[in-house]
Formats: structure tokens, C-alpha cells, sequence
């Protein structure tokens, strides 16, 4: 298996990377697969599947409980365990609020190379960028003096750096620092949309 990821500072505008693949020794010859080399082929994609799928439930079940509307860093040996990049510090958590709540970030923003933040719905699955704004960036974000906030909302509000859940009333989010050098926590708070201009 061969996996590319690009970063992109803007996906509606970047260029996309023209890969392409050489085999060196091409073949005329086709091997046939035998029954039970077909049965062996497709146990492995079936128990890679159910691999996946049972790590993420198992790090959402590890959010719920441990990141609800937090982003702490983590043990990062466990996410580079299934293939995370060891110069990312991940800090993974789990959000869930009510109509009239906002999830308010805030954070000093570390020395790297890039950084994003993103809202996921339960299966870690990225949200509806095309149409939606629900993720920020280092090139894409307002800062103030390296501090950032972010305020997550169910719907789109006139806040700096608002994003939207797009109707998951719950579902997991990601901040990504990549090669920073210190390690910095978010804190992260639930305010009622009411009480947003005392607070900010």
C-alpha cells in the first residue's frame, strides 16, 4: 500500500501534485490467482477494514471520556502507532454542545513549520469543507500577537475564526503543530452565544 498526503495552504486554489507511478520491470504475463490465494487476498482487506474501524472507535471511545471539549496533547506513541507523523503533535478531542453554547480555543501559537485545526464528525471523518468553513490554518487564520481563537458554533456566526459543525450536534476535532519544537495546550471553554461580548 502506498499512501501520498499533501498539505495544502488553500485546497480551493493550490495545486494539486501531478504524481505518477513507473513499474521498472514491466510484464506481459498476467499470473492467475488460485481460490485460495483470492480467499487469502480478501481476509487480509477484510481484517484491515475491521482494523480501522476498530481503532477509531476505540480513540473516539478514549475522547469521549478523557477530551470532551478539550484538546490535550496526548500520548503521541499511540497515534504515530497507526501510522502518524512522529514530527506532528496531535492533540485530538471530542466536542459536544448545545445550540446556544460556543466552543471558544485559545491558544499561543508554537514556532513550526505549519499547523491546523479541523472539526470531524464521530468517525474522524473531515467535515464538509467545500461548502462549509470547518477548518482554520496557518495561513488561513486572523491571529492577534501569535494568540489565536477559534469559536466553534453550530451555526455561522460573525465571530473571528468562527467554524460550524455543519448540524453534528457532537463529534470529534483535531489541532495538528507540525515540527514545533515546545509543546502547547489549548484551553478551551463553553460559553452561552449570549455572553460571547463579556467574554472576547
Amino acid at each position: 500500500m502506498l499512501i501520498v498526503r499533501q498539505t495544502y495552504k488553500d485546497k480551493t486554489t493550490d495545486k494539486r501534485a501531478n504524481i505518477k507511478i513507473e513499474l521498472l520491470e514491466p510484464s506481459d504475463q498476467s499470473e492467475l490467482i488460485s481460490r485460495q490465494q483470492f480467499n487469502q487476498y480478501l481476509n487480509a482487506s477484510m481484517g484491515f477494514v475491521k482494523g480501522t474501524v476498530e481503532t477509531f472507535n476505540q480513540w473516539v471511545a478514549i475522547f469521549m471520556k478523557d477530551h470532551m471539549n478539550a484538546l490535550p496533547l496526548g500520548d503521541q506513541s499511540y497515534f504515530q502507532a497507526a501510522g502518524g507523523d512522529p514530527e506532528i503533535q496531535y492533540h485530538h478531542g471530542y466536542y459536544s454542545f448545545a445550540e446556544d453554547e460556543c466552543l471558544v480555543i485559545k491558544t499561543k501559537v508554537p514556532k513550526c513549520s505549519y499547523w491546523n485545526f479541523q472539526l470531524e464528525n464521530h468517525w474522524m471523518e473531515s467535515l464538509d469543507y467545500r461548502h462549509h468553513k470547518i477548518h482554520l490554518n496557518n495561513f488561513s487564520a486572523e491571529l492577534e500577537d501569535e494568540q489565536l481563537v477559534i469559536h466553534v458554533t453550530h451555526s455561522p456566526m460573525d465571530l473571528k475564526n468562527n467554524l460550524i459543525t455543519c448540524g453534528h450536534s457532537s463529534g470529534a476535532m483535531l489541532l495538528r503543530w507540525v515540527g514545533a519544537k515546545e509543546s502547547i495546550t489549548p484551553e478551551t471553554k463553553l460559553i452561552k452565544l449570549d455572553e460571547l461580548n463579556d467574554e472576547n
